[in-house]
């Protein structure tokens, strides 16, 4: 997750455009929202790219800090990456 966070807020030199297609809301849930194109390739399902966007959008906003690298590390260490993706 802190490598997404990193891809997605521009903290690396990845084109977050090559991984994700990032739906910026303020609907439910947090407002970095990735899009999963689908696909009928078990293969796919097994990049990266894929196997983060689910756990990723789950996040809510109330829990989880966007703000900053060192907040959103602890924010998820604090509420525990299990109890925030069930």
């Amino acid at each position: 997750m802190i490598w997404c966070y990193r891809i997605v807020f521009g903290l690396v030199r990845v084109n977050v455009d090559d991984l994700f297609q990032l739906l910026l809301s303020n609907t439910c849930g947090n407002p970095y929202k990735l899009f999963k194109d689908f696909s009928n390739s078990s293969v796919r399902s097994t990049y990266f790219c894929e196997r983060v966007v689910n756990i990723w959008n789950r996040f809510p906003s109330q829990i989880v800090d966007f703000s900053f690298l060192i907040r959103f590390r602890k924010s998820i260490e604090k509420n525990e990456l299990e109890v925030l993706t069930n």
